[in-house]
């Protein structure tokens, strides 16, 4: 998982469930249970322990209505715990969902946990050059961020990882733990997460309105990337210029730097 602990919520508790033995599903033979929130929530990952069954056979479908359903991709792999890590390839919102398999199988409760974001998605801040530019895509992220509820994080490349992209002779740039309070980086760094990232540095965001950032499906899996080092209201025609200058100097002022 590519988030944090505390990013995630485990609502299997708060979840109606129920459960069918072999039947005829759509003309087919199908064990399956069936999973219903009274809330809208974005599913993530679905955590299996103690199951006997060949998970690649495993078909996940998930609705709103309960009429109209819609088969989920996703990726899955098996943790030190042993405990099986279904992840979502698109994050995307049910109030329903449908476990089906073609065979008796196994998952209740005591065995599942159904795993959602406490927040619509993370934007995240991610830049490989110089303090200047990092720091103005920071704030820009920041902003994006407090204005759309989704969750601000951070990238900030060491020059050995970022593959001879930037010539260490004309660019030297300190560790982001001698720059950063030590709290701010455990709850907003994801240097170490290895957020997959499928967009260039040079694509600054998709998106190009606020509201557009808060649809489906999202820039990356998990929200939306921010390299831009230049006025947001250059790129995003909804932001009003005062208000961006004023949030921006108290967002800076806010800022935790390590002492």
């Amino acid at each position: 998982m590519f988030y944090k602990k505390n990013d995630l919520i485990d609502i299997t508790n708060y979840l109606a469930m129920k459960s069918f033995g072999l039947k005829y599903f759509a003309s087919e033979q199908t064990s399956q249970l069936l999973i219903y929130s009274k809330k809208k929530y974005c599913l993530r990952y679905l955590v299996l322990e103690r199951v006997d069954f060949d998970i690649k056979k495993l078909i996940v479908l998930i609705s709103i209505n309960s009429i109209e359903w819609k088969k989920i991709e996703y990726k899955y792999y098996i943790d030190k715990d042993l405990k099986i890590i279904i992840e979502i390839n698109i994050p995307i919102y049910f109030k329903y969902i449908k476990l089906n398999y073609k065979d008796n199988f196994y998952i209740t409760r005591s065995n599942m946990k159904i795993l959602v974001t406490k927040f619509l998605g993370l934007i995240v801040s991610n830049r490989p050059d110089g303090f200047a530019s990092r720091i103005w895509a920071f704030l820009n992220a920041m902003y994006i961020a407090k204005k759309t509820g989704f969750k601000f994080g951070f990238v900030w490349p060491r020059f050995d990882d970022v593959g001879g992209m930037i010539s260490k002779k004309y660019i030297t740039i300190d560790f982001e733990e001698n720059i950063f309070d030590k709290n701010f980086i455990q709850n907003h760094s994801y240097t170490c997460s290895r957020l997959p990232q499928t967009h260039s540095y040079d694509n600054c965001l998709g998106p190009l309105s606020l509201k557009n950032i808060q649809k489906l499906p999202f820039y990356e899996d998990y929200g939306h990337l921010v390299t831009c080092c230049i006025p947001l209201y250059e790129l995003i025609f909804d932001i009003d210029i005062q208000e961006y200058q004023y949030k921006l100097r108290q967002i800076w002022n806010k800022l935790q730097f390590s002492y």
